[in-house]
């Protein structure tokens, strides 16, 4: 059996391998996604390139475009805040909260607090995320969009404060 080839990014890091097509027909929980996390991380010679990405930014909003070259796989980070996705090009299964969807572009994607989201690229794709700050480095964007895991407190300070609200 011939596999293709297969690549996640982790913490920005892209990180390619040889892995079973993943989550296809399933619904992975955030313990799935961690655990494929983990599993790609630890592969073996795995190469670590940083990824194909372009940052754009504009009167507080921070704009991150990934190019996802078909056959790969790719965990994403964990988001303190909504955002809106633009998947402007291809076509990619990935985690939803109702399940693992199979998108073609153009789709638009809007995302809560805490979203981590894991993807298949069955074709090259393009993903934008939108992101409002007024951080204008890459470096200090991601300080202020991203939690360190999902017991960060600024991110359960918001899911409190998102359920509090509901009531």
């Amino acid at each position: 059996m011939q596999l293709g080839r297969y690549t996640a990014t982790i913490n920005g890091t892209m990180v390619s391998s040889n892995l079973p097509q993943p989550f296809v027909g399933i619904k992975p929980s955030t313990s799935d996604i961690l655990r494929l996390e983990e599993a790609l991380k630890s592969l073996p010679g795995a190469d670590i390139s940083g990824g194909d990405v372009s940052h754009y930014f504009s009167d507080g909003l921070y704009a991150r475009k990934l190019c996802i070259p078909a056959g790969s796989a790719i965990v994403g980070k964990i988001h303190l805040n909504g955002q809106i996705n633009f998947l402007m090009k291809g076509t990619i299964r990935v985690t939803t909260d109702d399940g693992v969807v199979e998108m073609s572009a153009p789709q638009i994607v809007v995302t809560g607090p805490g979203t981590k989201r894991a993807g298949y690229a069955i074709t090259d794709v393009e993903w934008v995320t939108v992101s409002a700050t007024e951080e204008t480095e890459v470096d200090k964007v991601e300080a202020t969009i991203i939690a360190d895991s999902f017991e960060d407190p600024r991110l359960i300070d918001k899911l409190e404060a998102l359920c509090l609200g509901a009531q």
